[in-house]
This record gives C-alpha cells, sequence and structure tokens, in this order.
C-alpha cells in the first residue's frame, strides 16, 4: 500500500496496512533538518519548500504539507536585508523598511512605522479597514503567479507522498492577525461580536478561495490550521457561535471539490469534543497531552466518526532520548489504532531544534509497531 493510500484509508475511517506516520512539521524545523538557517529559508523563497519534501523523505512520512506562496514580482519590488541578527523587509524603490521577520519565532512579520518602530496598531479599527481588505479568488492565485511554487512542489512530491494544502486561518487565527493582539481580539467576542463575526467571515472567505486554488493544483487534503480556537482560549458556546458554521461552510466548500479536510487545533479541545463530532470535516489534528488531552479517552469518545491524528508528546520529541521518544510512539499507538483512522503525529508543531534521531526514532514506531 503506499503512502496516499495509506492516508485515504485513514480519512475514510478505515484500517490501512498501517498507521500513516506525519508529525505537523513547519518550515522552522524542516530547514533545521536540511542543514539550512531560519535566515537562509527566509532569504531565499525555494529553500522552504525544498526542505519540506526532502524531511518527508528523511523521516519516511507518508504525507507533506505545501503552502501558497508570493505574488508573482514581489521579490522585485521588495527585498530581504540582514542587519546584524536581524531580517527586514525593505521596499526596493524607496528603501524604506516595512516590517521585521520573525526569525525567533513563526517567520510571520512584525509591521513597522516610517520611523522603524514597530507598529502596534491592529490592522482593522473599522469596517472600513475591513472593506479594503484584499479577497483574491481561486483564478487570481493562479493569474498572478502565488501557485507557481505550489505546482512545482507537487509535480515533485506528488508520486511519493499524500499532499496537504494548508488554508489560511479562519475564525480566531483570522481575527487575532486582524486586530493586532489576543486580547483585543477575545474582547472582541464580548463587546462587539457582530464586527468580530464579520471579520472571521472575510477571514473564511480568504481560507476558501485559498483551498479552491490549492486542490486545482492538486493537493489530496486541505488543513484548516485554527490554533486558538480550543477551550484553552474561548468556552464550548462561544466556539459554537463563532467558529463551528465557519469550518462548515469551508468544508463543504473543499467537500465539493472532493478532497479531505482536517482542522488543526492547539491547546485542549476536550470540551468540544461533543460538537467536533458534529462538525463535517474529516480528521482532527492535536490531542495533546501537555494541555491535559487524553489520547485514549479521545479515541473512545470520537474515534469512529473522525480520523484522529496527534497526541505525540512535542516536549519528548524535543528533550528526551530516542529510546524514550520510540516508547512514547508506540504508546500512542496502543491508544489511537483500535478500529484503524489513526494518523501517529505530534501533538502540535515539531520544535524546531528537535534531535533528527529523535524524529528516526519516531518515524521507526510507526513502521515497526504500527502494523494492522
Amino acid at each position: 500500500m503506499n503512502s496516499r493510500t495509506r492516508m485515504q484509508k485513514a480519512f475514510e475511517l478505515k484500517q490501512p496496512d498501517r498507521v500513516p506516520f506525519f508529525p505537523t512539521i513547519w518550515v522552522d524545523h524542516a530547514c533545521y533538518s536540511c542543514g539550512f538557517s531560519q535566515k537562509d529559508g527566509i532569504k531565499n523563497p525555494d529553500i522552504p519548500y525544498k526542505a519540506m519534501l526532502d524531511t518527508a523523505k528523511r523521516y519516511r512520512m507518508d504525507a507533506v504539507r505545501v503552502w501558497i506562496g508570493q505574488r508573482k514580482g514581489w521579490f522585485k519590488k521588495n527585498a530581504v536585508v540582514e542587519e546584524g541578527n536581524d531580517l527586514f523587509l525593505v521596499n526596493r524603490k524607496n528603501g524604506q523598511k516595512i516590517g521585521k521577520y520573525d526569525v525567533d519565532g513563526g517567520w510571520g512579520i512584525i509591521p513597522l512605522k516610517a520611523d522603524g518602530s514597530v507598529d502596534h496598531s491592529p490592522p482593522i479599527k473599522s469596517q472600513s479597514d475591513l472593506d479594503k481588505v484584499e479577497v483574491l479568488t481561486e483564478q487570481d492565485y493562479f493569474k498572478q503567479g502565488f501557485m507557481e511554487p505550489v505546482l512545482k512542489f507537487i509535480r515533485q512530491a506528488k508520486n511519493d507522498f499524500f499532499i496537504v494544502g494548508m488554508a489560511s486561518g479562519q475564525t480566531l487565527n483570522f481575527l487575532v492577525e486582524k486586530r493586532g493582539e489576543p486580547q483585543r481580539a477575545l474582547m472582541d467576542l464580548i463587546e462587539n461580536p457582530e464586527f468580530a463575526k464579520k471579520i472571521m467571515e472575510v477571514g473564511t472567505g480568504i481560507s476558501i478561495e485559498k483551498g479552491k486554488a490549492m486542490i486545482k493544483a492538486g493537493v489530496d487534503a486541505i488543513y484548516i490550521g485554527d490554533s486558538y480556537s480550543s477551550a484553552s482560549v474561548i468556552s464550548p458556546a462561544y466556539y459554537k457561535e463563532f467558529c463551528v458554521p465557519l469550518y462548515e461552510k469551508a468544508t463543504q466548500e473543499f467537500h465539493k471539490r472532493g478532497v479531505y479536510v482536517y482542522k488543526h487545533c492547539c491547546g485542549n479541545y476536550t470540551p468540544f469534543l461533543d460538537l467536533v463530532a458534529q462538525e463535517s470535516y474529516d480528521g482532527m489534528e492535536g490531542i495533546d497531552p501537555l494541555c491535559g488531552m487524553n489520547l485514549g479517552y479521545v479515541k473512545a469518545k470520537i474515534g469512529k466518526i473522525k480520523c484522529l491524528m496527534g497526541g505525540m508528546n512535542t516536549m519528548t520529541l524535543l528533550k528526551e532520548k530516542p529510546d524514550e521518544v520510540y516508547s512514547q510512539a508506540v504508546e500512542c499507538l496502543r491508544q489511537g489504532m483500535p478500529n484503524g483512522a489513526y494518523v501517529l503525529d505530534s501533538a502540535c508543531a515539531v520544535p524546531r531544534y528537535t534531535p533528527i534521531e529523535n524524529m528516526l526514532a519516531f518515524s521507526k514506531a510507526a513502521k515497526e509497531k504500527g502494523n494492522y
């Protein structure tokens, strides 16, 4: 059974030949595992795609993630300039610093004012700001060159891997991004809920168009990353009101186009399991023991109606020896394997400097102990 079929079986709530192996790896660990610096990965847009694919091969993963690139000509208008330990996004025409890269974080761009100081103002302060947010269509992403690296990546990966397209955050993640900080966004849910919903609706619309473009490019599944929408942050009532309707809207659009859909959530979402059971996406990723979640409990609760992905303690991956990684991975398999529909996965993003030998031990457990 090949990797694509193995992942398909898991999402269809069936038993493949063995448990698929698909740790949550982002480009920071991928670059590290391939010997690139974080600055290399930011300055050269080809490196992260190459690193993600090479890392998937090195760890013998069954699936790999891909994301939408920049608009064609973006690097002709903008430069990435290194100053000491910092990287800045600079307008090539006038030399003005647009933002500072969060090299030690998630590689995001921290916006700067004209004087070079950090701009703490929220990108969206009012309805007029929201009206100016660019919402591209599926066709725009192709016409404007965003999909060129995606198409290249899929051509290179399609014979070896199940391919997941990453749609952008839809509800709370988008709200936090556009309101500038988590506290402000969360207060919006209480003080200005209708405005918060409008922002989330725009975010979901953007995510849907990105997902549609990914599907047209040839991915097998769509990933919805909405890390803030857990019970570590909001109540089940807020999750039901603000998040569920938009996840359903996106999932239905993606399902109509014949792909699988799964959602990633950080934190503890045990209090949401009854709601998750009613949602129509195919898989749920996370199940983080660091937040008090228990894979066996989640399996018993929703394991017959959702493909479960995750459960492996990320601090074990980062800090323990390979033998302990192997042992804990085997325990995840024991709890997740009954009745199929389980993917051995890290509970959250693999920490950047996780030792390669630990990831190889993680992979080895899937190959040696994951056979049905």
